[in-house]
Order: C-alpha cells, then sequence, then structure tokens
C-alpha cells in the first residue's frame, strides 16, 4: 500500500516527467550548471539545453533532493534527444528500482 500511495498519478500509460516535475519553475527538480531553457517552434514546446564541459557539472535531477522517490510505475522509458551536429554527448541516466540497488545507463556518441 506504501508503494502505492507514492505513485505518480496520471501515468497511465505515459508521464511527461519535465511537467510533473515542473521543470523551468525547479522547486520539484533540479539543475545544475549551463542548463538554459529556449522555446522550439517546431514541437512548439520549451527545450533544454545541456552544454559544458564537463558532464558532471552540467545536469538535470528529477527529483530535486536523492532521499525522496520519484514514484514511477511504468516499465518503459523515452527519451526525445537531438544531439547538436558535430559534438559530442552523453547521456547519463541513474534508475533505483524500489528496494534494489541503482542501475546506471549509459549512451554517447
Amino acid at each position: 500500500k506504501q508503494w502505492y500511495q507514492r505513485r505518480v498519478r496520471g501515468q497511465n500509460p505515459y508521464v511527461n516527467v519535465f511537467k510533473h516535475y515542473g521543470v523551468g519553475q525547479w522547486k520539484k527538480c533540479g539543475k545544475e550548471g549551463d542548463v538554459v531553457s529556449l522555446m522550439d517552434r517546431v514541437v512548439k514546446s520549451p527545450i533544454y539545453k545541456i552544454c559544458g564541459t564537463v558532464p558532471a557539472n552540467n545536469y538535470i535531477v528529477f527529483p530535486k533532493h536523492n532521499s525522496q522517490s520519484a514514484g514511477l510505475t511504468g516499465t518503459q522509458l523515452c527519451i526525445l534527444f537531438k544531439p547538436i551536429p558535430g559534438e559530442f554527448f552523453t547521456i547519463h541516466l541513474e534508475v533505483k528500482i524500489e528496494y534494489s540497488n541503482v542501475i546506471p545507463l549509459k549512451a554517447f556518441d
């Protein structure tokens, strides 16, 4: 029952984590380093450009404090990502499954 009470409402079948955490207001999520919000005319939505020479110093984190749980129950993760042509990139995710260890996921060019 405790697990059910913490789950995010309205995530059946999908939840937009950026909207849920209010990215841009930075109350429930955190940012560090060179993170800039821009309006994309193609998708008609804010996008977040994360730059900087040291990836460990430039990021967005959900939830803001690592002692909190995101409460997500889905089995899939979808990331919409547009790399800058000619630039290197790294996507680093750390997913902690309830009652389990942290699972690191990485993608890079």
